[in-house]
C-alpha cells in the first residue's frame, strides 16, 4: 500500500512539473530517452566504454585531418603563388587568358613591343618559350618589323 501511495505521489509531483514547465519535462523526457538509446546501442557495440573510445578516436583522427589539409592547402597555395610571381611577375599591363576579340591598333603594338624587349632580357638564358602559328599577312609584317 506504501509502495501504491509513493507511486501516486511521483505521477502527481511528475504531473505538477509538467504544467508548471512543459518545456523542462519535454527536455528531460527527449535526453532519457537518448540516453537509454545510447545505452541499448552502446550494449550491442560492446559496451559504453568501447563505444566512447571510439568515438573519440575518430573525432581525433577527424581533427588531425582537417588540420593536416588547412597545412597542405596553404603550402600549396604558397609554391601557387611563388610560380605564379615567378613567371608572371614581371609582366606589366594587362594580362589575357584568351586572346581578346579586337587586337591593339599596330603603331601602339610595335611601341608595346619595344617597351618590353627594353626590359626583358632573359631570352638571352634561354628562358624563352612561345608559339608559332601563320595568322595572316598584317601578323607577319608586325614580326618583320
Amino acid at each position: 500500500l506504501r509502495a501504491m501511495q509513493a507511486a501516486l505521489d511521483l505521477v502527481a509531483t511528475a504531473r505538477s512539473a509538467v504544467v508548471a514547465r512543459p518545456l523542462l519535462a519535454i527536455a528531460l523526457t527527449n535526453l532519457g530517452t537518448a540516453f537509454v538509446g545510447f545505452a541499448l546501442y552502446a550494449k550491442t557495440q560492446g559496451g559504453i566504454v568501447k563505444v566512447v573510445k571510439r568515438y573519440v578516436f575518430v573525432a581525433a583522427v577527424g581533427t588531425l585531418k582537417t588540420v593536416a589539409s588547412g597545412v597542405v592547402n596553404a603550402e600549396q597555395e604558397k609554391v601557387r603563388k611563388k610560380t605564379r610571381d615567378a613567371f608572371l611577375g614581371k609582366i606589366r599591363g594587362e594580362r589575357y587568358r584568351v586572346l581578346p576579340a579586337k587586337g591593339m591598333a599596330k603603331d601602339k603594338l610595335i611601341k608595346y613591343m619595344h617597351e618590353e624587349s627594353a626590359l626583358e632580357r632573359q631570352w638571352r638564358d634561354a628562358k624563352v618559350s612561345g608559339m608559332v602559328y601563320h595568322s595572316g599577312p598584317d601578323v607577319h609584317e608586325v614580326i618583320v618589323e
